[in-house]
């Protein structure tokens, strides 16, 4: 609603900025990540897109207990006043920090294979992300997949679709194709017991479930912002609670780069990346 609260080109407004405490573990010094301010990071990242003459930025508190609490918005006040252009600040034990993008060094892709006596899981499984990674999968010694989708059924499959489900099946791949609604617990919890067997152990979990729209901040709605959102979110919230006593060899997110600098129109869709990005 603070978005949406727009004023015209001849209104005089105060910025918006929004404050949130332990939104980052980075280091020792840290707490538990606080997951619920993510989704508000990920959401203000395109607020400022959209809007950037009534945005201020965004500030994290790290700590930040009820004593400390009076320096945190004596900091908070003396940040806004400043005025110096940053858009990410984070406060950690009196060191003030801002964020910058680098490029990452030594990073390293390497793969130990597959285990062809192990099942995975591909949310999302029927989409483009969701097939390419069944198939890449496959080709690196996978030979139990489950592809789950809220409307997965075989004789529903378009022909892009049945011809790669058929491709993979004739590499010798058991796959399987479920209709599953990952936004509910008790569907999620029950599919994992279902996939999770003494002979073929549930061994990864792929969430590349999610839809994204174009909608900018004075059209959005509740419903749109939960339609957008909910598969993401609460899908990937439920795969995590459901797989927790489970040995994984990986648990993977398709996030997007929206959730780093935001989508201008694609608020909603910020948001839901943004969660990932954290829970991860």
């Amino acid at each position: 609603s603070l978005a949406q609260a727009i004023p015209t080109k001849t209104q005089k407004t105060a910025r918006r900025w929004l404050a949130t405490q332990n939104a980052y573990v980075e280091s020792k010094r840290d707490g538990q990540v606080n997951i619920a301010a993510h989704p508000l990071l990920g959401w203000c990242k395109s607020v400022a897109l959209e809007h950037g003459d009534i945005w201020g930025g965004m500030i994290d508190f790290a700590g930040a207990d009820a004593d400390s609490l009076p320096a945190a918005i004596t900091a908070l006040i003396n940040e806004i006043a400043a005025d110096t252009k940053e858009s990410e600040i984070r406060l950690l034990d009196g060191e003030r920090f801002v964020r910058r993008l680098q490029r990452m060094q030594g990073l390293k892709s390497e793969s130990a294979g597959f285990d062809a006596q192990a099942q995975y899981l591909i949310t999302g499984g029927l989409g483009g992300i969701g097939l390419s990674v069944a198939q890449a999968m496959t080709d690196s010694g996978a030979r139990h997949i489950a592809l789950v989708s809220r409307n997965g059924r075989l004789e529903q499959l378009d022909e892009h679709q049945r011809e790669i489900v058929e491709r993979l099946q004739a590499a010798g791949v058991s796959l399987k194709v479920i209709n599953a609604d990952v936004t509910s617990f008790d569907a999620v919890e029950k599919l994992v017991q279902a996939l999770h067997t003494h002979e073929l152990p549930l061994r990864g979990v792929v969430h590349a479930a999610g839809i994204s729209e174009i909608c900018t901040l004075e059209e959005m709605t509740v419903e749109r912002v939960r339609r957008v959102t909910e598969a993401k979110i609460e899908g990937a919230w439920n795969l995590h609670r459901a797989t927790l006593d489970l040995q994984l060899q990986f648990f993977t997110v398709f996030s997007s780069i929206a959730s780093v600098w935001g989508s201008g129109g694609m608020a909603h869709y910020a948001a839901a990346n943004h969660f990932l990005d954290g829970l991860v």
